[in-house]
């Protein structure tokens, strides 16, 4: 799973040193990348009918998350300048609720993006309209 992982990353890289546009992108990502998902999908499917892993264990609530979320962990495969992960979410998060203990403030889905350094017009589905 995870040598799946690097190699999609590898690529990512890849296509940001080749300074592809968001469209070129994704289409070099469906190239090389949507091969390697779509084992990495049939692997994490085949866990549990081949009954390898137990949907209760803590591994098989991993694949279970993976599974539910495929949609979403596989936009960079559907939308031109979708992101690999949310780690640039993740990272505005983490400020916000560093900074929450110094002052309340409400936090507007612009702020966010902001915060973020994302496009309102991302129209990105897993962030919402950031408009």
């Amino acid at each position: 799973m995870l040598e799946s992982l690097r190699d999609v990353y590898r690529y990512d890289a890849e296509a940001e040193k080749m300074g592809l546009s968001p469209q070129a992108r994704l289409r070099y990502h469906q190239e090389h990348s949507q091969p390697v998902m779509d084992a990495l999908h049939a692997w994490l499917k085949a866990q549990f009918a081949e009954k390898k892993v137990e949907p209760n264990s803590g591994l098989g609530q991993a694949i279970s998350y993976c599974l539910k979320r495929w949609d979403r962990l596989t936009l960079f495969l559907q939308q031109a300048g979708a992101p690999l992960d949310s780690n640039i979410v993740e990272r505005a998060l983490k400020k916000a609720i560093l900074h929450r203990n110094y002052v309340y403030q409400p936090i507007t889905q612009t702020a966010w993006c902001e915060a973020a350094k994302i496009p309102e017009a991302s129209g990105l589905p897993f962030l919402g309209s950031c408009t």
